[in-house]
C-alpha cells in the first residue's frame, strides 16, 4: 500500500533538509520515502538542503527544482522549501536527466526515456512521469509532445 508524506518549513539551507526529512520520515511511521519531491526557493542553498534532507530521510530517489513560489496544501508563500515523500510496496521509482533541451530537443527528450525503468515489469501495470523542466530555457511544450 502506497503512503505520502508532505511538509514544509521556512528554515534555510542544512536547517531546512533536517526538517524536512524528519517530518516526511515522521509521517511515514519512521519509513524511508522510496522518493522525495523537492521544490524550493531559488534562494535556498540546495547543496546543503539534500545533504542534510538525505541524512534525515535516506530517500531512495529525489527529484526537484527550484521554483517561484512554494506550497502544499497547508502553507504557500515565498522563499519555502517543500517536499512530498512516497513510499509503498506497489511502487518503483528511477530518476533520469535530459541535457541540452534548448539545442536539441530530441536528444533531451531521448536520454530522459532512455532512463525509464520498469517498462517490461508484468507486476506494476501503471507507468507515469514527471517531468520537471525550465520554463526560461523554452521548448517545455515540445518536450512533453
Amino acid at each position: 500500500m502506497a503512503n505520502a508524506a508532505v511538509a514544509s518549513t521556512h528554515e534555510t539551507g542544512a536547517r531546512a533538509g533536517e526538517e524536512l526529512g524528519a517530518r516526511l520520515r515522521e509521517q511515514l511511521s519512521g519509513t524511508a520515502p522510496d522518493a522525495v519531491i523537492v521544490f524550493a526557493s531559488p534562494q535556498q542553498d540546495h547543496r546543503a538542503l539534500l545533504r542534510a534532507l538525505r541524512e534525515a530521510c535516506d530517500p531512495g530517489v529525489v527529484v526537484g527544482c527550484s521554483s517561484a513560489g512554494e506550497f502544499t496544501s497547508e502553507e504557500s508563500g515565498v522563499g519555502l522549501s517543500c517536499a512530498v515523500g512516497l513510499a509503498g510496496d506497489d511502487m518503483r521509482f528511477a530518476a533520469c536527466l535530459g541535457r541540452g533541451l534548448r539545442t536539441d530537443r530530441t536528444a533531451a527528450a531521448e536520454a530522459i526515456v532512455a532512463g525509464f525503468r520498469g517498462l517490461d515489469a508484468p507486476g506494476f501495470r501503471h507507468r507515469s512521469a514527471l517531468v520537471l523542466t525550465d520554463a526560461l530555457a523554452g521548448f517545455a511544450d515540445d518536450l512533453v509532445d
